[in-house]
């Protein structure tokens, strides 16, 4: 009966540490097209290794504020979308949780028909919680 339940524990734990595995694994992959240049991104939870962790159930402030990563984002995006960004909007911000305690801004912006005539654009950055930004690979948009 011992052999068993010992037997049955270590099944159990071998069974359990396999689906944790395979659960840690994330990654965000978005390809986005402006002004003839596609941008791709692609960042996975090892991208993040070197970035503060934080956990929200204990701590309230993340180790870079919403404000700030809106800043910086706002910031680059004049490196890859160089017109007219001061009338480009916030569309959106979300929090994404990439690894154990490991998190990334996503900050989306778009310019609406109203302030940018011919064409509604809109582009994303990723912000880390060290205050860089995952850096988008640049090719020429292939033609479709």
């Amino acid at each position: 009966m011992k052999f068993r339940l010992t037997f049955l524990s270590f099944a159990l734990l071998s069974c359990c540490g396999v689906v944790r595995s395979q659960q840690i694994g994330q990654q965000i992959s978005q390809t986005q097209t402006h002004n003839g240049y596609d941008y791709s991104i692609k960042v996975s939870d090892e991208d993040l290794a070197g970035t503060p962790s934080w956990n929200p159930e204990k701590t309230d402030a993340a180790p870079l504020a919403l404000r700030k990563a809106i800043k910086i984002a706002r910031a680059n995006l004049k490196r890859f979308a160089p017109d007219s960004t001061d009338k480009w909007d916030i569309e959106n911000v979300n929090l994404h949780q990439m690894g154990e305690n490991k998190w990334l801004y996503e900050v989306s912006f778009y310019c609406f028909l109203a302030k940018c005539p011919g064409a509604n654009v809109g582009f994303t950055l990723y912000v880390k919680m060290d205050g860089t930004i995952v850096e988008p690979e640049k090719t020429v948009a292939r033609k479709q």
